[in-house]
């Protein structure tokens, strides 16, 4: 996969974080309080995003299972397999990139019903 810079992104050397959907809106009480909205239009190939709840996994150290059934699975890895559970649980964590979902509904969220956070 391409980088940014390859397809020729000359903007800030540092990258943005940015809510995608549902729009993100501060409550009224906090406006001009330290806090700015900024809406912008950006291609989705400009976009890594992610779910946010999601992302909360991979902060925290624990796998993104799909399903119960795999979470029991990493469950049971963990004490049997410890080295085979650690990289099955660095390689789910790549799901949480996983922004038009459409299976079940447990550590990922369907399309339309997730928070999706991205960096641009």
């Amino acid at each position: 996969q391409e980088s940014w810079m390859e397809r020729g992104w000359t903007g800030t050397s540092k990258p943005l974080w940015v809510w995608v959907q549902p729009p993100y809106l501060p409550a009224a009480a906090r406006c001009g309080q330290r806090n700015i909205l900024v809406e912008a239009e950006v291609q989705r190939e400009d976009l890594l995003g992610s779910q946010f709840q999601a992302y909360h996994h991979v902060l925290n150290d624990f796998p993104l299972a799909i399903s119960e059934a795999e979470d029991e699975e990493f469950g049971a890895l963990k004490t049997s397999e410890p080295e085979t559970w650690k990289q099955r649980k660095i390689d789910s964590w790549q799901r949480v990139f996983e922004v038009d979902w459409q299976g079940e509904n447990y550590s990922l969220q369907p399309a339309g019903e997730a928070t999706l956070q991205g960096v641009l």
